[in-house]
């Protein structure tokens, strides 16, 4: 039986084609299914908080209303983690200027919208739970 050695730890032939197999099957999760349901429920809060920063004015180049995006951040088999964010400077003061920022609200807001869509197009469907019946 072969052995390799990557990163300090012994692994058989068999063991790495066991984690070959392994990363195949995230990957296939990861491209569709769960984490695509969950990405698009963060688009819909990205897109209201955009429309919260238009409404209240605090658009003058632009630049925080393009930066603000949805990112898949973990997809496991027991868990999506998805995150609605902003990355320049700025965006923490806005969200606290005492008109109540756009990211909470948007959240809030959608928060019923974003349940419903995750359970109709994710967690109802047994295709894209995880490939458990």
């Amino acid at each position: 039986m072969a052995v390799y050695k990557s990163n300090g730890f012994n692994q058989t032939a068999d063991n790495l084609k066991r984690l070959q197999a392994r990363n195949r099957e995230l990957l296939k999760l990861i491209s569709g299914g769960l984490p695509r349901t969950m990405m698009n429920a963060g688009q819909i809060i990205e897109a209201r908080a955009k429309e919260i920063l238009t409404e209240k004015g605090h658009i003058v180049t632009g630049n925080l209303r393009r930066s603000i995006n949805t990112q898949l951040i973990d997809a496991t088999e027991r868990r999506v983690v998805v995150a609605v964010v902003s990355f320049v400077e700025y965006a923490p003061f806005v969200e606290r200027l005492p008109d109540g920022g756009f990211l909470f609200p948007a959240s809030v807001e959608t928060l019923p919208q974003t349940i419903r869509f995750v359970y109709d197009n994710g967690i109802k469907k047994p295709e894209l739970n995880w490939g458990r019946a």
